[in-house]
């Protein structure tokens, strides 16, 4: 992810533009989120000219071994490009772009809430095609 800003916010629902890719081929498109404070959040693109379907959702939990302040944080992704070329170029990358958007999860949470609470394990990607 570039960039992404919130639009709008009602509630549970609101409205994101993204911006997604390497240059020269980035996107630009807005998404639907879908908030569950503190445990969900989910984002459907809905006008997208590159895919035919991006859903991202992080799970937020308790850390399994109960540490306060703590948290396991499950991010999922599914998408389906538009073009089999950028299918296929997306496989060369995707592991690289899966740990660049946890790592951009992350530096967002110590921005917000101090780096003393950011404890990382490493990420593993599963790919479905």
């Amino acid at each position: 992810c570039r960039a992404s800003k919130v639009i709008s916010q009602s509630g549970s629902t609101g409205k994101a533009e993204l911006v997604v890719g390497f240059p020269p081929v980035l996107e630009r498109y807005t998404s639907c989120l879908t908030l569950k404070e503190p445990t969900l959040v989910k984002a459907v693109s809905s006008d997208s000219r590159l895919f035919k379907s991006l859903e991202s959702t992080w799970h937020i939990s308790a850390a399994p071994d109960g540490a306060k302040n703590h948290a396991h944080i499950h991010f999922e992704i599914s998408f389906e490009f538009v073009s089999s070329f950028h299918s296929n170029l997306s496989r060369l990358f995707f592991d690289e772009v899966a740990k660049q958007m946890v790592s951009a999860f992350e530096k967002r949470l110590a921005r917000v809430y101090g780096p003393s609470l950011i404890r990382t394990s490493p990420v593993s990607t599963t790919t479905e095609l």
